[in-house]
């Protein structure tokens, strides 16, 4: 019963995986009746497997659980058989034992079922006891039952005779590989016992076992080798010697590391507190200059306000009024932002009060076609509005080849992009453009391609005849606009001159035509 409780305790206190139990199986534990044990003598209780049963186990720590199954009270006297181990022990109780416990157990019974039918019987009679009226008292009686002495003699129950189930645990630690047998001397001899065998295991200890066994075992190779290296000429003072010789180089290279670390150590102490001198005494010159330099700055400056009445907070007055000037710049030039505002809130609110229409945002771009390449190398014109006479008006997009000029010298439109959706102008910030409204179409020169092979064409630019081409700008196109002609001899000079004065007085539009 104690090892089962050591363990329980052991678990709760956090080591319960120290020991495993491990169920082993389950016996008939062998009953013979008490005549018979008597007749037979102790050999036959010491020696069970001399009449079979029993378990082989090997050696180690056992909890066996018996069990009796008795059909009447009885003394059950067991004993556990083990190799090097033999434990005696009883369960249950006389049939004598059993029978007087039971007559007081049923007199006791009998006692409180009287003083419980007493109890009930002094409350009903209470509740309907007579009162009595005496001139002016009342007098009431009481009547109490007293619960009396059972002298009847008590007799058990055909069937009461004690049967049931005893149980006994026992703890057994084996020497050895044996056979484990339960033996019991019974009064009937149809008893049954029983028993379970559980192993409890020492997880330390077994562990503790298996590092003994190899140090056993090392210890046993160690001596072999020994033997070996003594039978073959080896010297175990050469041995010795040579272990002394390893410790003694050992302490001389520790010690020389000390040492050394010791002189790091004083010389490091040294470097530090020489860092620290220096370091203090430059603290001190430059507190000792800071101090001669103040003391300087306020006699110069006592000097100056004194002998020369000179103003100590002139460079505080000077920021004062730098910060002012400029303070009064930026009010200045919020002011006048704030009037140029003011004045264009007034004009458009003059102008919108006169008719005038406010400029719409500028329109999303149109989406426009570009079409297929018209030929190699044309560059792309993306479309765009334009602010026209009070509308914003669509310029589409078209194709230009950078390699041919007009006589102007700009680039010469070949062929004009497809819009998708609208053209033309537009100056209602509300609805889209008219579809179908815009310029006209552009035209296209046709540079007279030849097609070489699938992909690739070859403009020609040779013309059929020297024609001069057309000039660009005009004077009865542009009226203001003064066209000067570079085709002329020298005789021209002085109209040059006169065109050249023009210009420079800023009169008119020159435009030079290169024909």
């Amino acid at each position: 019963m104690r090892l089962p409780l050591l363990i329980a305790l052991v678990s709760v206190s956090g080591c319960a995986g120290r020991y495993r139990t491990q169920f082993v199986g389950q016996g008939t534990a062998i009953i013979q009746p008490r005549t018979i044990a008597l007749d037979a003598g102790p050999p036959l209780v010491n020696r069970p497997w001399a009449v079979g049963g029993g378990m082989q186990l090997p050696a180690g720590d056992y909890d066996l659980a018996l069990a009796f199954e008795v059909p009447r009270a009885q003394l059950i006297e067991w004993t556990v058989t083990c190799p090097g181990v033999a434990l005696n022990g009883t369960s249950g109780e006389s049939f004598e034992q059993f029978r007087a416990r039971r007559i007081v157990e049923i007199r006791a019974q009998r006692q409180r079922d009287r003083e419980s039918a007493a109890a009930a019987t002094n409350l009903v009679l209470g509740a309907v006891a007579p009162s009595v009226r005496v001139g002016d008292a009342t007098v009431s009686g009481q009547v109490q039952v007293q619960a009396g002495i059972d002298s009847d003699p008590v007799i058990l129950q055909p069937g009461d005779v004690g049967s049931g189930h005893l149980a006994a645990s026992v703890h057994v630690t084996t020497t050895g590989d044996g056979v484990c047998a339960v033996t019991a001397a019974a009064d009937d001899a149809n008893v049954l016992g029983s028993y379970r065998v559980t192993r409890v295991r020492d997880l330390h200890a077994e562990a503790a076992q298996r590092d003994a066994q190899l140090r056993n075992v090392a210890f046993d190779a160690r001596l072999q080798i020994k033997g070996r290296l003594l039978a073959g000429g080896a010297s175990v003072e050469a041995r010795t010697a040579r272990l002394e010789m390893i410790a003694a180089e050992r302490a001389r290279v520790q010690a020389e590391a000390n040492a050394r670390a010791e002189l790091v150590a004083s010389q490091r102490a040294r470097v530090q507190a020489e860092a620290n001198a220096r370091v203090q005494v430059r603290v001190d010159l430059e507190a000792r200059a800071r101090a001669t330099a103040w003391q300087w700055r306020r006699e110069y400056l006592g000097y100056l306000a004194g002998e020369c009445h000179a103003n100590p907070n002139r460079r505080q007055e000077q920021r004062v009024e730098r910060a002012r000037i400029a303070r009064a710049q930026v009010d200045r030039v919020q002011l006048r932002l704030d009037m140029a505002l003011r004045a264009r809130a007034q004009l458009s609110f003059y102008m919108l009060q006169q008719g005038a229409i406010a400029r719409p945002p500028m329109p999303a771009l149109i989406a426009e076609n570009q079409g297929p390449l018209p030929f190699d190398g044309a560059r792309w014109t993306t479309g765009s509005w334009v602010w026209t006479a009070g509308r914003w008006d669509w310029h589409a997009g078209y194709w230009s080849d950078p390699d041919v000029f007009t006589a102007a010298g700009g680039p010469d439109v070949l062929v004009g992009g497809e819009v998708s959706d609208a053209g033309g102008f537009y100056d209602d910030p509300i609805s889209n453009p008219p579809p179908g409204y815009g310029p006209p179409s552009p035209t296209v020169r046709d540079h007279r391609t030849q097609t070489i092979r699938e992909g690739s064409r070859i403009r020609d630019h040779r013309t059929p005849s020297p024609t001069p081409a057309q000039p660009t700008w005009t004077s009865s196109s542009h009226p203001d606009a003064t066209v000067r002609d570079h085709r002329t001899h020298d005789d021209s000079k002085q109209d040059d001159k006169k065109d050249d004065k023009a210009k420079d007085q800023g009169g008119g539009r020159f435009v030079r035509e290169h024909r």
